[in-house]
């Protein structure tokens, strides 16, 4: 809390913009002759005034263990509330400890609010563990995780102390551990670049472990996705409160008292129980590594607007000349979605459309250039004309009726003839982005396309240009050999299994491969392909399992703009596109739109929020949240958690 006498600031004092986001800065202006700082960090002095003015304020109702570090320039993880399974739990002292109810039926898992990154250049992280659960017949589980397990797989995908064993994915590897009695400080460490896990309490680490070393860990995490869960089990007809420590307090709120080896990691920040391994850091936003991207909107951008009937009208605020734009009329009678980019240029017979299987530059039947088109692509946006019979069409600018457009940027160029059976290209790409467009011609057997995503593609998206052949998606998250599988995007039909899409092999930082089915590779056709790579805090392609209730899913960043799909046959609507454009405030129902499908916007009945570090289902939606369910999505960020303002 700062308060300044005298003198009226600007926000500028209190905050920067750091590569187009706000975020808080450290103030360093005088606070005048009654002014007062409170920092609320010291523990013996709580009211204590830091302005250098001994403006000291009286304590009330606060004690010791009340004092954390949080402030508006680094925030500790907690449990994430939004993280709700639906057995009812009690959160407390600022969301670090929780008290489980009795006799649950079934495992519950809570999940921490901070992820880690994880593969190459994941940092290493350290925090601790106690809980008053203790005897015979109780139990309890904590660990590090993969943030897309659920209840059913708490110990397959991860490495856990559960009750009297360390289980790593599924196998215990240590066994006749002390049921986790009240004075059992656990202690983690785990490298976040290989996935290593490391568990201690008073007496040292399990299995002789050296986390400084990186050695003895008591397991490592199979297919590490970059997000802590903490699961907590609980099948005893006693409560027990479970209590963490990611660096905010070594008492666990006055549980224990700290001992001489309590300290700081090797930033100089957290107040442990015991002392940090070398190279080790608590788990806080300072922490975390700065993304590549920061504000998301200087690579992917939503513009909306309403027709004016102009024949032509230019569309700007995108803050990059856009290379692939999808737009899709809101309001008004059904149209079909509309899809262009600067591989293939833009103006009257370039246009595809996700929801059906028409060739390229026709709707129905009908030339974009009748009903309306983009004309271009400019240094802030787009234009469009509206055709030569826009009274009875209108997919662009038609009166009074409202449109949305989604806009990615590329713009570096290449290209490459056939050699052998891989087909010849041109492309344009963002590699920084982790996206590309690429057009190749098919050779009608199995080779490899050049992508220029610098990065394995998650989810690629295929149209044949010049025959009615159904839209062919690759997505990682499909299962653990995706590379079998294959999607349709003008369709609500489940995942399949064919080696003719993408022959059986999986992308690699450099090409994709396409089999030889029509829809991907026909001799002497020509195809557009949009790919996609995961880029830390800015984009994500994975899954979660739907619940049948509260369902948040971590992405690691706020998400402004969604894409899902069941990988079972959904029941009406497929493939679900969400953005915070035409929806920016929560808890509202977002304006569901379809890419399968020609229906204008609807209001969706089972709503899907956003938050600053992942989205929340929070319904029982067969197409969305089915319990049980595999569900793949594809998510844009503006903002990274570790800058991004709450919602």
């Amino acid at each position: 809390m700062h308060w300044i006498d005298g003198t009226a600031l600007t926000p500028s004092s209190f905050g920067e913009t750091k590569d187009g986001v706000w975020i808080p800065k450290a103030y360093s202006g005088s606070y005048g002759t009654n002014g007062f700082y409170l920092p609320f960090d010291d523990s013996s002095a709580i009211g204590d005034d830091e302005s250098g003015n001994t403006n000291d304020w009286t304590v009330n109702n606060l004690v010791a263990t009340d004092v954390v570090p949080d402030s508006p320039t680094n925030n500790f993880a907690t449990y994430n509330v939004l993280n709700d399974t639906g057995q009812t739990v009690t959160y407390a002292e600022g969301n670090l400890a929780v008290t489980a109810s009795s006799n649950w039926s079934t495992n519950v898992w809570r999940q921490g609010s901070i992820g880690v990154t994880g593969g190459a250049g994941g940092g290493k992280y350290y925090f601790e563990f106690v809980t008053t659960l203790q005897g015979s017949g109780q139990a309890t589980g904590v660990g590090v995780q993969n943030s897309k397990a659920t209840a059913s797989t708490l110990y397959t995908e991860g490495v856990v102390y559960y009750n009297t064993v360390i289980n790593a994915n599924g196998s215990s590897v240590i066994t006749g551990l002390t049921n986790n009695p009240a004075s059992n400080v656990l202690r983690f460490a785990f490298d976040a670049s290989n996935g290593k896990v490391w568990i201690g309490n008073s007496t040292g680490w399990y299995n002789s472990g050296d986390p400084a070393n990186g050695t003895g860990e008591v397991g490592t995490i199979d297919n590490y996705d970059g997000s802590i869960l903490v699961p907590i089990t609980n099948r005893t007809s006693t409560s027990g409160t479970h209590t963490f420590n990611f660096g905010q307090d070594s008492s666990f709120a006055g549980l224990k008292t700290s001992g001489s080896a309590n300290g700081s990691d090797d930033n100089g920040i957290g107040d442990f129980f015991y002392a940090v391994p070398n190279g080790f850091l608590s788990i806080c936003s300072s922490n975390l590594q700065t993304p590549t991207i920061i504000d998301g909107t200087e690579h992917f951008n939503t513009v909306l607007w309403t027709g004016d009937a102009a024949q032509t009208r230019s569309l700007s605020g995108l803050g990059f000349q856009p290379d692939f734009s999808w737009l899709k009329i809101r309001s008004g009678t059904s149209q079909d979605h509309q899809l262009y980019d600067s591989v293939r240029g833009a103006g009257s017979g370039k246009n595809l459309s996700s929801n059906t299987t028409a060739v390229e530059g026709t709707v129905n039947s009908y030339p974009d250039g009748d009903y309306g088109f983009v004309s271009s692509f400019d240094a802030d946006g787009f234009s469009v004309d509206d055709g030569a019979v826009a009274t009875t069409g209108g997919y662009v600018n038609y009166s009074g009726r409202t449109y949305v457009a989604w806009n990615w940027k590329a713009g570096t160029t290449a290209s490459g003839s056939e050699v052998g059976n891989n087909p010849a290209f041109s492309s344009s790409s963002n590699a920084d982005a982790g996206f590309s467009i690429v057009s190749y011609t098919g050779t009608g057997s199995a080779g490899t396309v050049s992508h220029g995503c610098g990065a394995k593609p998650r989810m690629i998206i295929i149209k044949n240009r010049d025959q009615a052949d159904n839209w062919a998606v690759y997505h990682a998250g499909t299962a653990s050999d995706p590379e079998t599988d294959y999607m349709i995007l003008n369709l609500i039909n489940a995942v399949a299994d064919s080696p003719n899409w993408w022959n059986d092999t999986a992308p690699t930082d450099s090409v994709f491969t396409v089999g030889s089915d029509h829809s991907v590779n026909a001799d002497g056709e020509d195809y557009i392909a949009y790919c996609f790579a995961d880029v830390d805090g800015y984009s994500k392609a994975s899954h979660y399992i739907g619940n049948n209730a509260n369902n948040f899913v971590y992405t690691g960043f706020r998400p402004a703009f969604l894409m899902l799909k069941k990988t079972t046959r959904s029941t009406t609507y497929g493939w679900q596109m969400y953005d915070t454009s035409r929806s920016p405030i929560n808890v509202a129902l977002l304006p569901g739109m379809w890419a399968d499908q020609s229906v204008v916007e609807a209001a969706n009945t089972y709503p899907v929020n956003i938050h600053s570090n992942g989205f929340r289902l929070t319904g029982a939606g067969a197409n969305q949240n089915a319990s049980g369910v595999r569900y793949v999505y594809f998510a844009i960020a503006d903002q990274p958690a570790k800058f991004s303002n709450a919602r």
